[in-house]
């Protein structure tokens, strides 16, 4: 194995060794089934594993979400960002303090408008994997994001590790209920 996750899984044994047949259709004539070796699903592909009553569009709309929050950084639009959040949250984000609740929406709007109006931002995210149970779920990974003054000067580039928090709300939404971040550190070989 290329790598271990840091948590086990119940079905993983089913993920690593089961090929997927994927039924591609064209308007004149269905094609055969073609077989993806499901290694490549998961190096490849952001990981869906449902734990209970999880579906494709719940992970498809999570990843909608996620567009929206890095389209929301890279066009410095802090409501944007904001937006993809519940209205009530914990925001336990590296550097800043933590807040909770009804004042998390605000003082992450107000820390973005700032950074904004400072920086040019351009946001990439890698998801590794959206775990979803019912009408919860979390998701990690890394996000890369790049911060180039409007006034000019260098460039700063940030990469941090994530751990989100999403709960459906009773709108069907989903929206992210805690975040958590810090700095990726490099690795030192000892």
């Amino acid at each position: 194995m290329l790598f271990s996750l840091p948590f086990p899984l119940a079905n993983q044994k089913r993920l690593t060794r089961t090929r997927y047949a994927v039924r591609l259709k064209n308007t004149e004539k269905e094609t055969p089934l073609i077989k993806i070796d499901p290694i490549y699903t998961y190096l490849f592909s952001v990981q869906r594993i449902d734990m209970q009553g999880g579906c494709v569009d719940d992970t498809y709309a999570i990843n909608v979400a996620k567009t929206e929050y890095r389209e929301g950084f890279n066009t410095g639009d802090a409501d944007r960002v904001v937006a993809v959040f519940a209205p009530e949250f914990t925001d336990n984000s590296d550097g800043r303090p933590s807040r909770y609740g009804k004042d998390a929406p605000a003082k992450l709007r107000q820390h973005l408008k700032g950074l904004f109006a400072e920086y040019q931002a351009n946001l990439n995210l890698v998801t590794v994997a959206i775990v979803i149970s019912g009408n919860f779920a979390f998701d990690y990974g890394c996000q890369e994001l790049t911060l180039t003054p409007k006034n000019g000067g260098e460039a700063r580039f940030i990469r941090k590790r994530f751990l989100e928090l999403w709960a459906k709300q009773t709108d069907g939404q989903w929206r992210i209920i805690r975040y958590i971040d810090n700095r990726d550190l490099p690795d030192v070989v000892d």
